[in-house]
């Protein structure tokens, strides 16, 4: 069975992040199981139009959006005959055409999150003048809506996405909840075989962050920190990672005082980060909206359960009773890292207790339970035919 699926990125793309793993790692998986898989995607500087990874065949054509100009006379041309399944990703926006490419029936519509008011969270976007970024978020906010409603009115296909709060979401632009699946999310790596695996925590309260960027939001980790060490000063931040707002993070700490505290561990490896994220007490993520909080399932396979705001995505990676959920500001963020803290430094064993069930959670989450959840789907029109 030849299955294409058409996204913004692939896997070897320099701004690939969760949402392409997630489709590698699936596609490798089919490929594994006698399925020929092909990633119809954009090009990117110094790109090769045609590249085999993992035996997953990717196709190259344009660039960021004139992809979307090139997309239909390449499918027309190379795709449409050959093609039994169309896995067809919606990210922030797409090609309203693929509605009339090719048969619903064939077709799998996935959204991994609706971008929404992330939108203004973004704050560059390479290649392009700054200021032309208001512009874009701007259209993209409600260019996004509109396909969103339109696909919800034509569609006809098989909807899935990763979440219950995308799923819930996509309901309010008109799509049938009951009709939506779920496909799970997974992680690379192999996960702690028991907890007496990890590296040993640090002696002090250690919180650790990942990600620098605008949408999530961590100067609101530093706000709730600084407010959380005024009566535990004995505890440490670890800030990891590289993006948009590290300067102006350092800054705030040279303000607060507290550099002492607060480390900046800057772009590091995958190595290195699972070190990190082992070695330290709590995750503590505080994003504008997610699709999924796939770094709180990472730290989950680390023996390192998490504190995270109560919002999409990062409430759902946290249904499975591996750590805590505070409301979406710092105040409140402060005063459930003193509950951690206390349960940290009074009961060893309830804590432990919680790192147990993040480990546990690897048992239901994984790439190759979605790719069983997907391969479902791709046969069941061949299975409705056999009725």
């Amino acid at each position: 069975m030849n299955v294409l699926f058409i996204s913004w990125k692939d896997i070897l793309n320099p701004a690939a992040g969760g949402a392409e793993l997630f489709h590698h790692e699936i596609s490798k998986r089919l490929v594994q199981k006698g399925y020929n898989v092909t990633h119809l995607v954009p090009g990117y500087k110094d790109s090769i139009k045609l590249e085999i990874i993992d035996g997953v065949r990717i196709h190259r054509i344009g660039q960021s959006t004139l992809f979307f100009y090139a997309l239909p006379f390449v499918f027309l041309k190379q795709y449409r005959k050959s093609t039994d399944h169309l896995v067809d990703v919606f990210n922030c926006f797409g090609s309203i055409f693929n509605l009339f490419w090719f048969p619903h029936k064939k077709t799998t519509f996935l959204i991994h999150h609706i971008q929404d008011y992330l939108w203004f969270k973004q704050t560059v976007f390479p290649g392009l003048p700054n200021w032309l970024v208001p512009i874009i978020n701007f259209f993209g906010y409600f260019i996004e809506k509109i396909q969103l409603i339109i696909y919800a009115m034509l569609f006809k296909g098989q909807v899935t996405t990763v979440s219950n709060s995308t799923k819930n979401e996509l309901g309010y632009y008109g799509f049938k909840t009951s009709k939506i699946k779920l496909i799970s999310e997974g992680i690379t790596g192999e996960p702690l075989a028991k907890l007496e695996d990890s590296l040993p925590k640090e002696k002090v309260f250690t919180l650790v962050t990942i990600g620098l960027r605008k949408m999530k939001q961590p100067d609101q980790v530093l706000a709730a920190f600084n407010l959380f060490q005024k009566d535990h000063p004995e505890s440490q931040l670890w800030i990891v990672g590289w993006g948009t707002e590290g300067q102006n993070l350092e800054n705030e700490v040279r303000r607060l005082k507290i550099g002492s505290k607060v480390k900046f561990w800057g772009r590091v490896s995958n190595e290195q980060r699972d070190i990190l994220i082992q070695k330290s007490t709590l995750l503590i993520t505080t994003p504008a909206k997610e699709g999924w909080g796939i770094i709180i399932i990472e730290a989950n396979a680390l023996g390192t359960p998490s504190l995270g705001y109560n919002i999409p995505g990062i409430c759902d990676a946290l249904a499975f009773n591996n750590g805590w959920l505070s409301k979406p500001n710092p105040e409140d963020m402060a005063k459930k890292l003193g509950e951690v803290y206390k349960i940290w430094l009074h009961n060893s064993n309830e804590f432990n207790k919680i790192r147990q069930n993040a480990l546990d959670t690897l048992k239901f989450i994984n790439f190759d339970e979605a790719t069983l959840q997907l391969e479902e789907i791709i046969n069941q029109e061949i299975f409705d035919k056999k009725q």
